[in-house]
């Protein structure tokens, strides 16, 4: 009986051993190929969804309409705008207001005396470090215009239209609008 006993243990030892690694093999395999084909379905999703998207067509940003001159008057147009921009550095540079003011367009006049624009300037990090507060274009003229125009030097023009040009200075390679101006009666004035 003893023999029985051992035969049995034996064989359901032997059993048991060889079924464990069947049934090992079979989980790894399952658990190695279920991952697998997840991640691919998501990678393929997504790289198929994006050109979709990305296939709207976009118009091209309009140019800036651009009003052109004949060399000729280009030149004519500058020679009188030097002209201008001596007298003024003159005027600014002596602190004549009364004789500045006559060179404004209305609308400069407006716009750069009015108080709240005031007000807003004196804002300024620099203005408001010297503690100077404009109150009237009298103030702009002495605390902004004087420091800043008192010895321009206007290096282009571009015409806005017949009558309108941007007076630049150059920089460092880099164009400053230094004075709109309007023709009026056959005179250049300062505009806003």
């Amino acid at each position: 009986m003893k023999k029985l006993i051992y035969v049995t243990l034996f064989i359901i030892i032997f059993f048991n051993s060889c079924l464990t690694p069947k049934v090992e093999t079979v989980e790894e395999q399952i658990i190695v190929k279920e991952p697998e084909p997840e991640p691919e379905e998501i990678v393929v999703e997504e790289v198929v969804e994006q050109p979709e998207e990305v296939e709207i067509p976009e118009l091209p940003p309009a140019e800036p309409e651009v009003f052109t001159v004949t060399e000729e008057e280009y030149v004519k147009t500058f020679d009188e705008i030097e002209v201008l921009i001596s007298n003024l550095n003159k005027i600014i540079s002596s602190r004549d207001f009364v004789n500045w003011k006559k060179y404004l367009s209305e609308s400069y006049i407006s716009s750069y005396g009015d108080k709240e624009y005031l007000q807003k300037l004196s804002e300024n990090p620099t203005l408001k470090d010297l503690g100077i507060k404009l109150k009237v274009l009298r103030d702009y003229f002495n605390y902004v215009v004087v420091p800043s125009r008192s010895n321009v030097v206007i290096d282009e023009i571009q015409f806005i239209d017949e009558n309108t040009i941007k007076a630049f200075t150059i920089k460092n390679d880099t164009k400053f609008v230094v004075y709109i101006l309007v023709r009026d009666n056959s005179e250049w004035i300062i505009s806003d």
